[in-house]
């Protein structure tokens, strides 16, 4: 990745959030590639400010371009907004009562199908 001050999303290793990915501004450049990053959507153990800390050039990814798609099929691979992340996830049927483009999605790692 380039330079500090770059939107990008950051991969989560931990245990029970492995295939997430949070949206953060990469703030500033350290040593060996890695990356101090401040989160959008995680705020601190006080919840007073945006959770700030270190991560992998690994871990660091620039951020995808939003793509609308026309239509969800099941079994379809798809990154799902939840829980304040991104989370690899597959389309596991429509959203019953909805004619709109609203699908349930199964997510894990990999995804899993309910």
């Amino acid at each position: 990745m380039g330079d500090s001050s770059m939107a990008a999303v950051v991969g989560v290793t931990e245990e029970g959030f492995v295939g997430s990915y949070y949206e953060a501004m990469v703030v500033a450049h350290l040593p060996k590639n890695d990356y101090v990053v401040q989160y959008a959507t995680l705020v601190t153990d006080n919840l007073s400010t945006p959770l700030k800390e270190a991560a992998s050039d690994a871990e660091v990814r620039q951020r995808p371009p939003l793509i609308r798609a026309r239509e969800y099929r099941p079994y379809d691979v798809v990154d799902a907004f939840d829980n304040d992340g991104w989370w690899v996830g597959m389309i596991t049927g429509r959203a019953a009562g909805d004619s709109s483009m609203a699908a349930v999605v199964g997510v894990g790692n990999p995804p899993m199908c309910k």
